[in-house]
């Protein structure tokens, strides 16, 4: 009797440097307002797991089950829009945006610096904008893409 041959695929997950990151974190000038904006997503920083989107989801505090899922059909946000979400010009914005692997996106060093602009200057919006991004890029979906580069 032969055997079957199995068909495996080798998964490899990117391991983010939360160093960055964790070094932001200083700049959260209220922690419970955050929590309550943005639900548990500090905590994140110091988890060494890569726990599942449910496991995501009760940490976080935001209930998936009652999502509805991203079905691709959704309209490109205009860079207007993009610069207007992240209280950055949008002339700044066009001349960091890249595409790789096809995805368009901003690199994680502009917005790294760009957190840290903001925070130094103690402007809570724009700051937290710029890192609740990147932290949903680098923390809770670090293997979507593999372009190195954060989606809007």
């Amino acid at each position: 009797m032969e055997r079957q041959r199995r068909n495996t695929k080798k998964y490899n997950f990117r391991q983010p440097d939360l160093k960055e990151l964790r070094n932001l974190t200083s700049y959260v000038l209220d922690p419970l307002g955050f929590k309550a904006r943005f639900g548990k997503l500090l905590p994140l920083l110091t988890t060494q797991l890569l726990p599942t989107l449910e496991e995501y989801a009760y940490l976080v505090g935001i209930p998936i089950l009652d999502q509805l899922p991203f079905s691709g059909l959704e309209s490109i946000p205009t860079s207007q829009e993009i610069a207007d979400m992240l209280h950055i010009d949008e002339a700044l914005l066009d001349a960091h945006m890249t595409t790789k692997g096809g995805i368009q996106g901003l690199p994680s060093e502009f917005l790294i610096a760009q957190a840290i602009i903001y925070g130094k200057a103690m402007s809570e919006d724009a700051f937290e904008a710029k890192f609740v991004l990147l932290i949903y890029g680098l923390v809770l979906f670090p293997n979507i893409d593999k372009c190195g580069c954060e989606r809007y």
